[in-house]
């Protein structure tokens, strides 16, 4: 099993029509389909069945209080440059790196390991970016959408996922979740 761990995002109409300009640019982009869109805290990777357990008792070993979340600005990674995946950023005060570094340790403790090596950078991955086709048209895009507020939400829980690859984009079954404390 494909496995991460992540926190659902409110979709709102600007989103959808953030994510309807990307799909009219011309770019040879691939969409996240507006019901994907999560905030990843953990990549874990591969998993076998008889580890799920581990996986479970570790986010349950995670305590966080609600958290409020502001997704603004547009950007890309590795960079403008070279972009290869587009995203919205958030606004993170420490709490989701706090409920990352938690988890890290209680899957560490249990032996779990995962494949999540990248500096943690919270964001919303609106679109991959396959070729340089009409790239400059995603920039403009970003650039206009760099400094908008598209979401303020609370987080209220952390939930796993198992993500099965299809050729028309990844399915995504939620295995387990924790609630925040307050």
């Amino acid at each position: 099993m494909r496995l991460f761990i992540a926190v659902d995002i409110p979709v709102n109409q600007k989103i959808i029509g953030l994510l309807d300009q990307i799909n009219h640019s011309g770019a040879d982009a691939k969409t996240v389909e507006p019901e994907n869109l999560h905030l990843t805290l953990l990549f874990i990777g591969e998993k076998s069945e008889n580890e799920l357990e581990a996986i479970k008792e570790s986010m349950e070993g995670v305590s966080f209080n609600e958290i409020g979340i502001v997704a603004r600005g547009v950007g890309f990674f590795p960079n403008e440059d070279r972009p290869r995946v587009m995203w919205i950023g958030i606004d993170d005060q420490g709490e989701l790196r706090d409920i990352r570094d938690q988890l890290v340790r209680e899957l560490r403790k249990r032996k779990i390991y995962f494949e999540d090596k990248n500096e943690f950078s919270p964001h919303l991955t609106l679109c991959r970016i396959k070729s340089g086709r009409a790239v400059d048209k995603l920039r403009d895009i970003g650039k206009s959408k760099r400094d908008e507020v598209f979401e303020d939400f609370k987080i209220k829980e952390v939930k796993l996922f198992k993500s099965t690859l299809t050729p028309k984009g990844p399915i995504y079954e939620q295995l387990h979740s924790v609630r925040a404390k307050g």
